[in-house]
């Protein structure tokens, strides 16, 4: 019933951030506005952890913005190329260019994001964008991350609170 006051950091830690357009944290939205959505995770006793999920569930009042996958390069260029067309591989429908972990799978829900991939020592950073639907003031959940196949290896981010002001 209560929001956790403690990280959980067992084999896998979990940082999550909302920023504006120019990078800053925020706390604060308008209504319409879209955020970034910064998630950090890395592993932390040893040097990687497969099969992890995250499950970031968002604020009320918050939807995912979906980013259509990139044209592959091949179809771009015309007709006069008669090569074979490469195996197409699965692109993410949500995260940003500045992402540094691509994940293997993303599952996008109208109140949270689901995405599945291997965690490293080096802090790694998955980027998506979210809008601001509705006026008010929000929980944050935490964000949670744990390993599909290892149970003792889990992380929790701290939550918060953020609001939405009309325009």
């Amino acid at each position: 019933r209560a929001a956790p006051t403690q990280e959980l950091k067992q084999g896998l830690e979990i940082v999550r951030e909302y920023t504006d357009a120019k990078g800053h944290v925020v706390t604060t939205a308008k209504l319409g506005d879209e955020l970034d959505v910064h998630v950090k995770i890395r592993a932390t006793e040893v040097d990687s952890v497969g099969n992890i999920a995250i499950i970031d569930l968002l604020p009320g009042g918050f939807e995912p913005v979906l980013q259509p996958p990139k044209v592959a390069e091949e179809a771009a260029e015309g007709e006069g190329d008669h090569t074979a067309p490469a195996t197409p591989t699965w692109q993410s429908p949500i995260g940003t260019s500045g992402s540094t972990w691509a994940p293997e799978y993303a599952d996008v829900r109208d109140d949270r994001v689901v995405i599945y991939g291997t965690a490293t020592r080096n802090v790694q950073e998955f980027v998506y964008r979210v809008r601001a639907t509705n006026a008010g003031t929000f929980v944050v959940p935490p964000a949670y991350g744990e390993s599909m196949y290892d149970r003792t290896v889990q992380a929790l981010s701290l939550g918060g609170k953020i609001s939405v002001e009309r325009k």
